[in-house]
């Protein structure tokens, strides 16, 4: 058990070298991020083949220097302040309104239109009585400052047209610089 004030020595590997971890790929310092989620609002994400959201997000539960979010105004869009590399993770759960199969996708938008489908994730719901469903995606973009993005859903499969429902206490989508 370790006790406060101990000092440890850095790992070594068999050469006699040192390992040395750092919090950033850049050695030392804080990572800049900006960690949203869906405090109260549900919207509907359903719809029939092909139907696009966005999603919106009315909670910031941390935004760091370098991101332009509003809770209120085009809060599907989160904006980087300086050029980068970001990695993007998000989460979005759903409850199905209909009673028959629901095939779920979710991608990165930037800027309003260029979709970014290399990170594309699914998932299925049988329908209303079966449970709900819900998509995790991760991917790295280059961004220059004032890019936006936006979490976007899509319905790829569906047996009707159906409200489906976001749910407020399951989504979020955190954006950290990475370079």
């Amino acid at each position: 058990m370790a006790r406060e004030n101990e000092e440890y020595a850095h790992p070594s590997l068999v050469d006699g070298s040192e390992i040395i971890l750092h919090s950033h790929p850049g050695g030392g310092g804080s990572v800049a991020i900006i960690h949203l989620d869906k405090d109260t609002a549900t919207e509907n994400v359903g719809g029939s083949n092909g139907s696009k959201h966005q999603v919106s997000w009315d909670n910031e539960i941390r935004k760091d220097t370098g991101y332009t979010h509003s809770n209120s105004t085009n809060n599907s869009r989160i904006y980087v302040d300086n050029d980068g590399r970001y990695r993007i993770v998000a989460t979005v759960s759903v409850e199905q309104g209909g009673n028959a199969r629901t095939t779920y996708m979710l991608y990165v938008r930037v800027n309003g239109s260029t979709e970014i489908k290399r990170c594309v994730s699914r998932n299925y719901c049988r329908g209303s009585s079966y449970g709900d469903a819900s998509c995790t995606m991760t991917t790295q973009l280059d961004l220059n400052a004032n890019d936006y993005i936006e979490i976007q859903t899509e319905i790829d499969d569906t047996d009707s047209s159906y409200t489906s429902y976001t749910m407020a206490d399951q989504c979020e989508c955190i954006v950290e610089k990475v370079e």
